[in-house]
């Protein structure tokens, strides 16, 4: 997802459910490639998908494997 706003809903909504919640973020703009497209942070998205409830999160698509590992840290 691009809107941690949205994906924050999706987790809460999918909490309801017995399975683990697993929440990924598209991570390709900015200077750095290293923001949604709404302009959220790595760190600032975790944190507001943790909170939410989900048990893993990620990054997917966007830019490719090897951008991949900045957003990580």
């Amino acid at each position: 997802m691009s809107d941690v706003a949205e994906a924050t809903l999706a987790v809460q909504a999918a909490r309801e459910t017995t399975l683990p919640v697993v929440a990924c973020m598209v991570f390709d703009s900015g200077k750095d490639k290293d923001r949604t497209m709404m302009g959220t942070r790595p760190e600032d998205a975790a944190l507001a998908l943790t909170d939410a409830g989900a048990d893993v999160i990620g990054a997917n698509c966007g830019q490719g494997i090897e951008g991949f590992a900045a957003i990580c840290k």
